[in-house]
């Protein structure tokens, strides 16, 4: 890593007050504006650093998911069905050129950029809880495969809606679609503009929002064994090596107090970061010290190879998991 940089394991601030924080308060336009070549323009401007495949080195990589991460969910509202929602928890996936993040997709529905992807397997949507959406960043002539997963929403009422599959069926139901092939119609990714597709589009916020953003490792990746002629066993999406990318903080999220999925991997990023431990996310003080213990046995382990092909069950394992690869990061 070259010297005048300084090596990221985290984005951390303060988290934005559930009840009391002002910027949490203000609630999203009443009445949607109007799609526009400007406000698609602003979109992608916003998102070039993903879909230029993000820059060579492991800090800039990080401040630049984090910056897009922020300006999605402060500065902009997710329209659906005609009611203002704002995005609360994001996911980042880039597989391209220098970043072969083996965790991206790989669909042809992430080369476009300022669209919407709904997963798919084989070319079939998936269904039951296995369903989610990116915004999906990448360019198909740089040979980028990029989404920022939505994976919470809050609605007019400041209702949390958890989960990437929670968040489609919103979706879905408030369209009055039974299905994504219902509502996409026909349509592929590359013809859902997400700022005029009817029924789902982003919009800038008439009132930008400040929320502090928190980062942690990714929700439900396994640490898959790098690819090779001798190595069996299930594989990741994509080409790459999972080592230096399962545990990476590319998870952000202003409400990470409000969160019931792994609210730990938050206190272990921060813990492993060397943040201050006083903001406990609404924890117990028992549960808080209980996952930066683990945090810190993982790095003190220095063994990610334990967790190979081991689907976290657990808050402390997720700890540990982010722990044991502390080490690996902490090289690039």
């Amino acid at each position: 890593m070259p010297k005048n940089l300084k090596r990221p394991a985290s984005v951390v601030s303060e988290p934005v007050e559930e009840a009391d924080g002002e910027s949490s308060k203000k609630q999203c336009s009443a009445t949607e504006p109007l799609a526009s070549p400007e406000v698609d323009k602003k979109l992608k401007e916003m998102l070039l650093c993903l879909s230029s495949g993000l820059a060579k080195s492991y800090a800039s990589q990080v401040e630049a998911l984090a910056a897009a991460a922020a300006q999605l969910m402060n500065a902009w509202d997710l329209w659906i069905a005609g009611k203002a929602f704002r995005i609360a928890e994001v996911e980042a996936y880039v597989h391209s050129p220098h970043h072969a993040d083996p965790y991206a997709h790989g669909d042809e529905g992430q080369t476009t950029c300022g669209v919407w992807y709904f997963h798919r397997k084989g070319g079939t949507y998936k269904s039951g809880s296995f369903k989610g959406m990116d915004l999906a960043c990448g360019d198909k002539a740089g040979n980028v495969f990029a989404g920022l997963l939505l994976r919470a929403v809050i609605d007019p009422l400041d209702k949390l809606i958890e989960g990437p599959c929670l968040v489609v069926d919103k979706i879905l139901e408030l369209n009055g679609k039974e299905s994504i092939a219902a509502f996409a119609a026909g349509r592929a990714a590359a013809d859902l503009p997400a700022v005029s597709t009817e029924g789902l589009r982003l919009a800038p916020a008439a009132e930008p929002r400040s929320d502090p953003v928190r980062s942690s490792a990714r929700v439900g990746l396994v640490l898959r064994q790098e690819a090779t002629e001798d190595a069996k066993g299930p594989k990741t999406h994509m080409q790459g090596r999972p080592i230096e990318f399962c545990t990476r903080p590319y998870r952000f999220s202003t409400v990470a107090s409000r969160l019931t999925k792994y609210r730990s991997g938050f206190v272990a990023t921060a813990h492993l970061s060397g943040a201050s431990d006083g903001d406990k996310l609404g924890l117990s003080d028992q549960n808080f010290a209980k996952y930066a213990k683990s945090a810190e046995d993982g790095k003190s382990s220095g063994d990610p190879s334990k967790w190979f092909n081991k689907k976290i069950s657990t808050q402390p394992e997720l700890c540990e998991l982010i722990g044991a690869c502390h080490g690996v990061l902490a090289s690039l």
